[in-house]
């Protein structure tokens, strides 16, 4: 009997666990500003990538962060629909010496 409570609550831990690290990996914090890079990427595409989510209809009023590796933009953030998502993704890859986006938004 003592070890199937240990087991539960060995569990318990561990799903609690995983639960706060998912939670934690994509969310963006109410007060982070509508758009901006972290201190490592602002480079030159991260302003450009973010001046044209800014001025896209579609796009400008959606919660996004946008960073870089080199060529790659990485969006993380949640929006409305999935269209949105599709869109975000095409205007940050239209933007000149974009190669790849890495598209890590999600719609609720």
């Amino acid at each position: 009997m003592a070890l199937t409570i240990q087991k539960f609550v060995v569990r318990s831990v561990l799903v609690v666990a995983l639960a706060l690290s998912l939670a934690a990996c994509e969310a963006v914090p109410v007060d982070q500003p509508l758009f901006g890079g972290s201190a490592d990427s602002d480079t030159p595409l991260v302003a450009e990538v973010l001046k044209a989510l800014e001025n896209n209809p579609q796009t400008s009023g959606l919660r996004l962060k946008v960073s870089a590796d080199e060529d790659v933009i990485i969006l993380r953030g949640t929006v409305n629909t999935p269209d949105q998502i599709n869109i975000a993704e095409q205007v940050a890859g239209s933007v000149a010496g974009v190669r790849v986006v890495s598209n890590h938004l999600y719609s609720y």
